[in-house]
């Protein structure tokens, strides 16, 4: 009797080597029968290192005294199976597959060890990712657990230990939002992942793979394997990794083209990181920026309007990428608003006219009816009365560096005949003797006045206005002021005005008489009134002479 004792090695996939187990029995060691020696049972399964994820095993069923089989793939159940079991969906990773024979009675069959192994036949090897490169230094081929006992085959095994290779992540800039974590166990199952700085970073995902970034900083992840039916808790393992500021980039589209007379416009632009972009002017004297983060431009004068937009990051965002933007502002369309002016009376002379911009800049006049009118003025903003009529007057602005030359706009208002006034001063009182006055009048219109008596029987009218008064008794002389208008000016009303002629004061011109001889005996006189009245004599010295005749 000899005692062998089969020991299963399991390659695990840090590369570190497990005893699973041992199986003790109690077996004579034969080596040839009745029947002659019992071949091994020959197990061909995939390539020691493959990339793929499914696994086919065939055998050779050489002993007839093999009534079935029993499988199993690393540390799982053992089940019934044939030659040319295929498993899929396999792990990257160390795995091993193993065969049991059993006979009519269930008892391990002498075939599966073979003729010169004391454990039943395995099949180790590696699933590698496709674009990885198999380990150059072979590692050794992972035990299966242990078998069942060859009086019970068919009885579970104790639970196995398992271990979780989890590397490093590698670090992460915060713009990149998110990564997936990677790790195995030992026993195949599924590694659950678990933030451990959750101000920094979460997981999600069935499994909590996915690596949500939250801020700046260290994160820290759990992985676990809870174990199951088959497998104890695995010990968990951190792994941390530095989350840097994330690198935000700016979009900036150029606006379009613009006029000056638009005034301004709104810019926008979107950093990746989502913060709000700023912006700003870098030509001034051309554009300004306002607003909370300057996205208002404002047109100064025509140009190309250069525009930076910039975003200075925060504590998880780096500073982006200044990005300059230039658009043009070309020359502004003014236009001109110039209101009716009210209709004049010729009497008033002249009127100012008024006029604006859209622009600002002054506007100019000129009168389209120049017999009419006519402007004058820094800009013809005065514009005289010449008759009365329809005076039109033409507003134009011709634009500069900025602005284009604004439509011509033209208005109109009637110039109607003008009030004219008479003013009269009533003339002097006069004495009779006096013999004449010329009065004097003036119209507003600047047209002479006519006047006339309306007193014919004490004062009369002469010259080529009636200006020449002569008085004709003593009495009361009323003299009427008359202006009748012309094309321009509607007659004026009348005046009147009288006057006193109070009698006239005359003077004798009587020469003294010559000395004369008493035989001559009488003597004729003669003198002369200045009022042209007859002169009348009479004696003061009766008994010296005495006065006869008419006077």
């Amino acid at each position: 009797m000899l005692k062998r004792l089969a020991i299963v090695l399991a390659v695990l996939a840090g590369g570190s080597v497990l005893i699973a187990g041992a199986i003790a029995a109690t077996r004579p060691f034969a080596t040839t029968s009745a029947r002659g020696p019992r071949p091994p049972i020959k197990l061909k399964g995939p390539a020691r290192t493959s990339t793929s994820q499914t696994a086919t095993f065939r055998w050779s069923r050489a002993d007839t005294r093999t009534s079935s089989f029993r499988c199993r793939l690393d540390r799982g159940r053992f089940t019934r199976c044939k030659s040319g079991i295929s498993y899929k969906r396999l792990r990257p990773g160390a795995h091993a597959f193993t065969l049991v024979a059993l006979d009519a009675a269930g008892r391990q069959s002498a075939a599966a060890k073979g003729n010169t192994k004391s454990s039943p036949p395995s099949w180790s090897w590696t699933v590698t990712k496709a674009h990885s490169l198999p380990d150059p230094t072979p590692s050794p081929a992972p035990s299966p657990a242990p078998s069942p006992s060859p009086s019970n085959p068919g009885a579970a095994p104790a639970k196995g230990n398992q271990t979780i290779a989890f590397t490093k992540p590698a670090d992460k800039s915060f713009s990149e939002g998110s990564t997936t974590l990677a790790a195995s166990a030992s026993s195949g199952l599924t590694v659950s992942f678990s933030s451990k700085t959750t101000s920094v970073c979460t997981t999600s995902g069935p499994n909590g793979e996915k690596v949500n970034l939250l801020a700046t900083g260290t994160c820290t992840i759990e992985a676990t394997q809870a174990g199951n039916t088959n497998w104890n808790t695995a010990t968990p393992i951190e792994q941390s990794f530095t989350i840097g500021k994330g690198t935000q980039t700016i979009a900036f589209t150029a606006p379009t083209e613009k006029r000056l007379d638009q005034t301004s416009v709104t810019i926008e632009a979107t950093a990746t990181s989502g913060l709000p972009v700023s912006f700003e002017s870098k030509t001034t004297s051309v554009c300004a920026t306002s607003g909370s983060s300057g996205e208002t431009v404002t047109f100064v004068t025509a140009g190309t309007c250069t525009i930076e937009a910039t975003q200075a990051g925060d504590s998880s965002w780096s500073a982006a990428t200044p990005v300059e933007q230039s658009f043009t502002i070309a020359k502004g369309n003014q236009t001109i608003t110039f209101a009716k002016p009210a209709n004049k009376s010729f009497a008033e002379g002249s009127t100012t006219v008024e006029a604006t911009t859209s622009s600002g800049l002054p506007v100019q006049f000129e009168s389209k009816t120049t017999s009419v009118c006519a402007t004058s003025g820094i800009d013809g903003e005065t514009v005289t009365f010449l008759t009365n009529g329809t005076c039109t007057i033409k507003a134009t602005q011709a634009g500069n560096a900025n602005w284009n030359a604004a439509p011509p706009i033209e208005q109109s208002f009637a110039i109607g005949k003008g009030s004219q006034t008479i003013a009269f001063n009533k003339p002097a009182d006069k004495s009779f003797n006096e013999g004449t006055t010329t009065v004097e009048a003036t119209a507003t219109s600047g047209l002479p006045v006519s006047f006339n008596s309306k007193t014919t029987g004490v004062c009369a009218t002469s010259g080529p206005s009636g200006e020449k008064v002569a008085f004709v008794a003593a009495g009361t002389c009323t003299i009427e002021a008359t202006q009748t208008g012309d094309s321009s000016w509607s007659a004026a009303t009348p005046v009147e005005q009288s006057f006193t002629i109070a009698k006239g004061n005359q003077t004798i011109t009587f020469n003294k008489p010559a000395d004369k001889s008493f035989s001559e005996g009488s003597t004729t006189l003669a003198a002369s009134a200045s009022s042209g009245l007859t002169v009348s004599f009479s004696s003061k010295t009766t008994s010296v002479c005495t006065t006869s005749g008419p006077n």
